[in-house]
């Protein structure tokens, strides 16, 4: 029975921030004036653009740190959306977005934002992202790309902050 109780406010978070997250809209590319030349981005060993992320696996992710986060198998929820059951009381999901950056992340009502750092990347870390008992590591990758780290629990805020952060500081070696 707790089994479904837990199903039953996991799903509608999740959906709520696949919402949430996806109300920016924006386009692909750079920005000219119209008639003016397009100059070509030189390639080579620059930094990896946020772009990049279209080619992450979110599901992936989850997988390669089982060793720091047990977890169960992960569960596609979109092309850039996973998650996974921690445990009985607490799930995790990835959230890759190759096109929104980290101002574009929508803060719910009664979010609590805070600057954070996840490695060498710039962050927020998000309390209270969608109800009163979860949390979001959202990782900026460069000006235009992000991903976020979201842990839901119906144990605690600071349960589920404290495995959001873990998450994301595993996952950020990974990441452009």
């Amino acid at each position: 029975m707790a089994y479904v109780v837990k199903f039953s406010r996991t799903l509608p978070a999740l959906l709520c921030l696949a919402a949430l997250s996806a109300c920016t809209s924006s386009e692909p590319g750079t920005a000219s004036p119209a008639g003016s030349p397009t100059q070509a981005v030189p390639t080579g060993s620059a930094a990896p653009s946020g772009q990049d992320l279209s080619a992450l696996d979110a599901c992936e992710l989850l997988k390669g740190i089982s060793s720091t986060v047990p977890t169960q198998t992960p569960k596609e929820l979109g092309q850039h959306e996973c998650e996974a059951v921690v445990n009985r009381d607490h799930t995790i999901a990835i959230n890759i977005r190759p096109e929104l950056g980290l101002a574009d992340y929508n803060l719910g009502s009664q979010a609590e934002p805070s600057d954070t750092t996840v490695g060498s990347h710039e962050g927020k870390l998000v309390k209270k992202s969608l109800t009163n008992l979860d949390c979001t590591v959202v990782i900026g990758v460069g000006a235009k790309a992000r991903v976020d780290v979201v842990g839901i629990s119906d144990a605690s805020l600071d349960e589920a902050c404290s495995l959001a952060t873990e998450v994301a500081t595993a996952i950020e070696p990974k990441l452009p």
